[in-house]
């Protein structure tokens, strides 16, 4: 069991300097990455001031849509553990086949410790609170922990897609919304 509770937060300015070092990470590990679409050497508060309008769906960027950036943390810890995006809708044609509701990393150094299970499980509340009741992730075939980690949260695997030369498995989730909520609207 862990110590302290895992949370979704939003990026805040406070996190520049570890956010920083985590994209470090991330490059390291590989070079091809942009963890939530960050490059080494942009600006932290412009793309900060970009997702918090993407999550207001403002000044959205062709082929974008509105979607809620967080990062994992350990309650009351700085360190960032983890990253996740999820797209409040996915009416683009290119979310629709591979894109998904939802993308996510784990910190190279975190990996391996479950904290992408508890990651996508905190991730799907927060698809029930957007709304989404069908909820599709997708992931590259040969990555069978990320499969697992799907697999682990309740996704039923739909099918296998071939794009730009490379297979992906797509993932559904069918999400129950709360009854109160419901009754509410």
């Amino acid at each position: 069991m862990r110590e302290k509770k895992l949370v979704l937060e939003f990026p805040k300015i406070e996190d520049k300097a570890d956010w920083l070092k985590y994209v470090e990470e991330f490059h390291e590990s590989n070079p091809e990455s942009h963890p939530l679409d960050f490059h080494l050497g942009e600006d932290f508060e412009e793309w900060l001031k970009k997702k918090e309008d993407e999550r207001a769906g403002k000044n959205l960027e062709e082929g974008r849509v509105s979607s809620s950036v967080f990062f994992l943390k350990r309650e009351g810890e700085d360190r960032i553990l983890g990253h996740i995006s999820i797209r409040h809708s996915i009416d683009k044609e290119f979310l629709a086949e591979v894109g998904g509701h939802i993308g996510y990393g784990v910190r190279p150094s975190e990996r391996g410790k479950g904290y992408a299970t508890e990651m996508l499980q905190l991730a799907l509340a927060e698809c029930k609170k957007l709304g989404i009741t069908n909820a599709m992730i997708t992931c590259k075939k040969n990555n069978l922990a990320s499969a697992k980690v799907i697999s682990n949260n309740g996704g039923v695997k739909r099918d296998e897609i071939n794009f730009r030369g490379e297979a992906f498995n797509r993932y559904d989730f069918k999400l129950k919304q709360n009854r109160q909520k419901e009754m509410k609207e």
